[in-house]
């Protein structure tokens, strides 16, 4: 669970939501590498009953944000990003190119 809700906000930017007749389908954006060029896509990470209530969805994508597999915060400038565009485990690309 993350208690700060402006990290929450910020990480919600990269989840998106489709309902279906049959699921509501929370997705993340994904980074893939091709050599040095990152490649988004969207991948689906959590499928919902159709009838899931506001509150089952609030719960689904605050796991979905406190999820290290898909998100990181930079050590130095305390953003957020896909874990996928994080230089390594501490630091996003940004601060490490200016390390």
């Amino acid at each position: 669970m993350i208690d700060n809700k402006d990290l929450l906000e910020q990480f919600r930017r990269f989840i998106w939501q489709n309902k279906t007749a049959n699921a509501i389908e929370l997705s993340i954006e994904t980074v893939d590498w091709n050599g040095s060029e990152p490649r988004l896509k969207y991948q689906v990470v959590k499928i919902l009953p159709h009838d899931a209530n506001e509150q089952q969805v609030e719960a689904a994508m605050q796991d979905l944000c406190a999820n290290s597999n898909y998100f990181a915060t930079c050590a130095l400038c305390k953003k957020p990003e896909l874990a996928g565009k994080m230089y390594d485990e501490y630091l996003c690309q940004r601060c490490a190119k200016s390390q």
